[in-house]
Order: C-alpha cells, then sequence, then structure tokens
C-alpha cells in the first residue's frame, strides 16, 4: 500500500511540476513563420523572389526561400530569439534588406520596382562631359545644407 501511495504522489507532482507540451509551447525554441512579398504599387505577388533570412551573428539559423504564384514563403522550422537579417529579392525590382529580432507569425514585404535613369551629361557648351560621376538623393531634392558646407569649405 505504501508504494502505491508513494507513487500516486510522484505521478501527481510529476503532473503539477512538469506542464504537458501543448502548454509549455514550443520547447526546442522553432516556430513557423510565413508570409507573402509584393509588388509596392500594384500590390500583386511577387513569384519567385528569393528570401534569405540569415543569423545576423553568423551563427545558427540559415533560411532561402522561393515564393511561389501567390508570393507566398513558409519556414516550419524556425529558430526564434535570434537576430536575424532578412535579405529579399527578385528581377526587376529594388533588394529590400532589414535586421530585426524576428518572432513566429506572419509578415508581408513589399518591393519597390527598380528603376533605370540614362541620358548624356553635356558642358554649357552642349558637349559631352566624360568621367561624370551622378548621384541621386532618396526623394529626389538636394541637401541645401549639406551642398552650403561644400560651397563653404570650397572658399
Amino acid at each position: 500500500m505504501r508504494f502505491v501511495l508513494t507513487m500516486a504522489c510522484l505521478l501527481l507532482a510529476a503532473i503539477l511540476i512538469c506542464p504537458p507540451a501543448h502548454a509549455a509551447g514550443n520547447v526546442d525554441g522553432r516556430d513557423v513563420i510565413d508570409g507573402t512579398v509584393k509588388d509596392a504599387a500594384t500590390g500583386k505577388p511577387v513569384k519567385g523572389a528569393v528570401v534569405e533570412i540569415k543569423n545576423a551573428n553568423l551563427g545558427v539559423g540559415y533560411y532561402r526561400l522561393i515564393t511561389d504564384s501567390r508570393g507566398y514563403f513558409r519556414v516550419d522550422d524556425f529558430i526564434r530569439h535570434v537576430r536575424y537579417r532578412i535579405e529579399v529579392t527578385a528581377d526587376g525590382y529594388v533588394t529590400c534588406t532589414r535586421t530585426e529580432k524576428i518572432e513566429s507569425g506572419t509578415y508581408h514585404i513589399e518591393l519597390q520596382k527598380e528603376g533605370i535613369l540614362s541620358g548624356l551629361v553635356k558642358d554649357s557648351s552642349g558637349r559631352p562631359v566624360q568621367g561624370v560621376e551622378v548621384r541621386l538623393n532618396p526623394g529626389g531634392a538636394a541637401n541645401p545644407e549639406k551642398m552650403a558646407r561644400k560651397a563653404k569649405t570650397a572658399e
């Protein structure tokens, strides 16, 4: 009788101390993430986009996926609690890159269409100028404060 009572107490203690697996969460630290890659202008899915999720510290955790016809991707064995560098590339689009701590869940990534700038730089008399470097500012506007500083240092 004492043996049965001892076993019953041990079983009860085990139940109270160790919650069931579904209550404890995912014990190996792996989760599921999924998401879509879409064109930022049209909202249409981007098929064949490469989604690379890399451990930012170059440790364990590297995933390379290709989106399906719905722009959908999924990682079933995602290792959480790691800071990742996410890079999404697709033909005809600007590469989207960011670094962040990713949790399980659904992510929506929008890609901007890339553009091509072409032309000819000419001097004031209309002759082509060779070896000119052309830079574009985000937003398309010049930074007047920076230009003023350059002008002062040149004087």
